[in-house]
């Protein structure tokens, strides 16, 4: 199976995951994956495309980050993170975790949801105007999370 096959069926099964959470996935391609992933970021980012094929959680934040930059009418492009507002860039980050959390949540994953709660409270590049919200964000899911 060839990489570009690989990465598009990877698109439609996180289409459907989304689709059955009720967030509709518009235009993103395969091309717009793998730019986005080889993109430039302010925080170090050690996840690769391949990552993203075999694990669901990293492919639905990912593409409705890409999502959210195209409704917003951005291109992907491999500067789009660095050269975008941080606020922004923030925004659109919390709207892709808050549907990776639900998802984690649905299957039933404490484990997944509590370390990215983690990631969340540790993360040292958050805007401060994004601190309630993820103040927020932490009691909302660690409370939805217990057994």
């Amino acid at each position: 199976m060839t990489d570009l096959l690989r990465v598009e069926e990877a698109i439609e099964r996180g289409k459907t995951i989304l689709a059955l959470m009720g967030y509709e996935l518009r235009d993103v391609t395969a091309k717009d994956l793998a730019e986005y992933m080889s993109a430039e970021t302010f925080a170090p980012d050690a996840t690769t495309l391949e990552d993203l094929l075999v694990n669901d959680y990293l492919l639905i934040h990912e593409l409705v980050e890409i999502n959210e930059w195209k409704l917003r009418g951005y291109e992907i492009h491999g500067r789009l993170i660095v050269d975008s507002p941080r606020t922004l860039v923030y925004e659109i980050h919390y709207i892709a975790l808050r549907k990776e959390l639900d998802y984690a949540l649905v299957k039933g994953d404490r484990e997944r949801v509590e370390e990215r709660l983690r990631d969340l409270e540790e993360d040292e590049y958050m805007p401060p105007e994004f601190k309630e919200i993820a103040t927020r964000m932490l009691r909302k899911y660690r409370a939805l999370s217990k057994p």
